[in-house]
């Protein structure tokens, strides 16, 4: 994983991996010439088609057994090939095993186009892949960049200074015309929060994430809070059930974030209380009340679980960017540690890193505060339970 300033040398980096192979040996990674089927997939069709396959004719001239412009393909004397892809479909790249893959500005592509897509491809082949990109703020390349080292995986950091042709006063001039923050991003390659997210990158060291849920004997209290997502302007967001497990010390977190139906919902809710062990689960009253309590209520009485459900009243005097602006402190203070590895989590991760630019899509910071105020409302006694139900007042 190559993560690079801008004019820093990544098509040519890529020629020389795609077409020559690389690594500490010849023939570690194979390359074209040597008979391996390669792929160079951009994040679109222009910069496929106008920058990736010019310079790859460029670099070939001359050396090709076969040429097609319609499917961006070159193949080599002795079987290689190199074919230039768009990831602008991502389904449109299924197809045979690759040997290598030169994956040009991956943090502008979609995470799936990775996990579900390219990724697969190399296995039956046991194929490398070279990501060359500069960063894209803190997204799933960020998170993948950071898990780098080790098991097969290496990872660089690389300034556009590097490149000898570019002088130091023409990235002066760049620094002065896009502001200190664009230029540590683009030129700089370092990982920088999205102009007007609130959190600060460095709420988010890699000392947020834990492996292993703390003892029995260490958890104070654990509770769930769902964000049903049933409001009138949420319909294409997602549900969001977030797993809370308090210690002395800090709130220990895991979500499952998805687009489901009503069924859905309490199907998942109800699966959570019993995987979790959650003594208490809290609901947004919007969608809840309307939606889901009956439902809920009437699986959960089928079921042995001892756990209290609850709607949580976010009124509007409250506005749930102020509400989601209080965890703040704890993110500040690293209080609250998320679960390595788990996609739910990472997503909830990507939307505190992004807020308020992801204000469309926020039930996951939403349902971590009110996990956050359930837990410590109920540990100071301050809930109040009128008859049957509960009430936790925002």
């Amino acid at each position: 994983m190559v993560a690079c300033g801008r004019r820093w040398g990544k098509t040519a980096t890529g020629l020389m991996a795609a077409v020559r192979g690389h690594g500490p040996k010849r023939g570690a990674f194979r390359g074209a010439i040597d008979r391996a089927r390669i792929w160079w997939v951009a994040p679109s069709y222009p910069i496929a088609d106008e920058i990736i396959w010019p310079d790859l004719k460029t670099a070939l001239a001359g050396a090709w057994e076969r040429k097609s412009e319609s499917e961006h393909f070159i193949q080599l004397p002795g079987g290689g090939s190199v074919a230039v892809k768009s990831a602008d479909n991502p389904d449109s790249l299924r197809g045979a095993g690759l040997d290598g893959l030169v994956f040009d500005e991956a943090a502008f592509s979609r995470e799936r186009v990775w996990t579900d897509v390219l990724r697969p491809m190399l296995v039956d082949r046991n194929g490398w892949a070279l990501f060359l990109t500069t960063p894209n703020g803190c997204n799933w390349f960020f998170n993948l960049f950071k898990d780098a080292c080790g098991d097969d995986w290496a990872r660089w950091q690389r300034p556009s200074r590097e490149n000898p042709i570019i002088s130091a006063e023409e990235l002066e001039e760049a620094k002065r015309k896009v502001g200190p923050r664009a230029y540590a991003q683009e030129f700089d390659a370092q990982f920088t929060e999205e102009e007007g997210a609130y959190f600060p990158v460095e709420y988010f060291p890699d000392s947020i994430w834990f492996d292993e849920w703390p003892s029995d004997d260490d958890i104070v209290l654990r509770c769930i809070a769902c964000d049903p997502s049933l409001g009138k302007t949420k319909v294409s967001d997602y549900s969001a059930l977030v797993m809370l497990a308090r210690t002395r010390d800090a709130y220990y977190v895991m979500a499952d974030l998805d687009k489901r139906p009503c069924a859905k919902i309490v199907a998942d809710a109800l699966r959570w209380c019993r995987e979790f062990r959650a003594s208490m689960i809290g609901f947004e009253t919007v969608g809840f009340q309307e939606l889901l309590k009956d439902d809920f209520d009437r699986q959960l009485a089928q079921t042995n679980l001892d756990v209290e459900a609850l709607g949580i009243s976010n009124g509007p005097e409250i506005s749930k960017t102020k509400r989601i602006l209080r965890l703040d402190a704890p993110l500040a203070d690293s209080q609250i540690k998320f679960l390595r590895g788990h996609h739910g989590t990472k997503l909830l991760v990507d939307q505190l890193r992004g807020f308020p630019l992801t204000m469309y899509h926020d039930d996951g910071p939403d349902a971590l505060e009110m996990a956050i105020r359930l837990c410590d409302e109920d540990l100071a006694g301050r809930i109040r339970r009128t008859g049957p139900e509960m009430r936790l007042m925002a």
